[in-house]
């Protein structure tokens, strides 16, 4: 027998025992197997040790999430791969949030996050996917330091911009005959932002008389609001972050019997219900929060009973579908999806009209409501 043919025996040899002894060579591995045909979400919520309060909350944003992901299976997944959402409790601790991140992202290579939490926890989280190259998607309300927040690769729910304090100007001017104003706002960041955005936009066409600030830590008001007062403007537009703060002030302007308008930010919504009347006829600023029908009737029909925070739970189940979108029309995570997202206009999503800024801003429509006898009434 030449050298040829025995090359090749030996090769056949070596051949079968492999086969024999080392099948795993030739399967797929565990890890593999798990993850064909699949794509991994992940997902981060408080579950456990949330305060009563917050329970209805976060049980209605992780059925939303659900619901979400349901229909995005039952319409073909994403890319033909069935979509699985990885929620992970975080106890609504800080350190466990951003250790269950560091899991989905190293254990499951997941290409998103999205993510209900609290401030400091959106913060951290944040740091740790722009470092790793993940989208984060943030499902709170307009809270005032998740707003200022600035990361590459977060998207956040967002009213301070220059199209939305556009409309809450044209709102003033057209359905309220407002001609001048004086503002009254907190010394911090996010009202002193938002004050500085409203006068971009009433330049030439609406009077500013007067600018007053006061500390969170004030209780007296009577100096500003004598100065203001002295103008006499037709409103005054007050920006506050916090409540009790907030709640004072109002008392004192009706002690005052100060006859302008109140207008303010979604803060005035910890008022009501309250055991005064401080909220009385004050306008307010927010989200129109125009939730779908269509939505709203799946949701019920899927857990039986209604949902009791529609717009969060609407923002969340937007959210997976926007991020089924991203990585449709995309190649490369994240940048690519990153970039899908940040050139959206007027998306039809279930909270209504979207649409995304370049730093990352998720813009709803907005209206101006108006308190009376503690219920909530649409102005425009």
């Amino acid at each position: 027998m030449n050298w040829i043919w025995r090359g090749i025996i030996a090769f056949l040899v070596i051949f079968i025992i492999v086969l024999t002894v080392k099948p795993s060579i030739f399967e797929q591995s565990p890890a593999a197997q798990r993850f064909e045909g699949e794509l991994y979400i992940g997902g981060l919520l408080p579950l456990t040790n949330v305060p009563a309060e917050k329970e209805v909350f976060f049980t209605e944003l992780r059925n939303s999430a659900l619901l979400a992901v349901e229909e995005i299976n039952n319409d073909g997944g994403i890319d033909n791969k069935r979509l699985v959402l990885l929620l992970e409790d975080t106890e609504c601790d800080c350190g466990k949030a951003v250790n269950s991140a560091l899991n989905l992202i190293e254990k499951y290579e997941v290409p998103a996050i999205i993510a209900a939490q609290y401030k400091d926890e959106i913060n951290s989280l944040a740091a740790i996917t722009d470092q790793k190259r993940k989208i984060l998607f943030s499902v709170t309300d307009f809270d005032p330091d998740v707003q200022l927040l600035e990361h590459n690769l977060l998207f956040k729910n967002s009213m301070i911009n220059n199209r939305t304090m556009s409309r809450l100007v044209g709102i003033l001017k057209n359905q309220l005959n407002i001609t001048e104003v004086a503002f009254l706002f907190e010394a911090q960041e996010y009202p002193e932002k938002f004050k500085e955005e409203i006068k971009k936009e009433m330049e030439d066409s609406i009077m500013i008389l007067a600018e007053e600030g006061f500390q969170a830590s004030d209780t007296d008001f009577s100096a500003p609001l004598a100065k203001i007062q002295s103008k006499n403007p037709e409103a005054i537009v007050l920006l506050g972050q916090t409540p009790e703060t907030v709640r004072i002030l109002l008392q004192q302007i009706k002690d005052k019997r100060m006859n302008q308008l109140i207008i303010t930010n979604n803060v005035i919504l910890k008022l009501i219900d309250s055991a005064g009347n401080e909220a009385e006829n004050v306008f307010f600023i927010d989200a129109s929060k125009d939730v779908s029908d269509d939505f709203l009737e799946s949701y019920e029909k899927r857990f039986g009973e209604e949902l009791e925070n529609r717009f969060l739970s609407s923002c969340m189940y937007d959210s997976l579908h926007l991020l089924k979108d991203s990585i449709e029309e995309t190649i490369e995570f994240p940048y690519d999806m990153s970039e899908y997202l940040k050139q959206l206009e007027n998306y039809e999503g279930a909270s209504g009209k979207i649409s995304i800024r370049r730093n990352g801003d998720i813009m709803h429509d907005i209206c101006l409501n108006q308190v009376k006898s503690n219920k909530i009434y649409l102005i425009g």
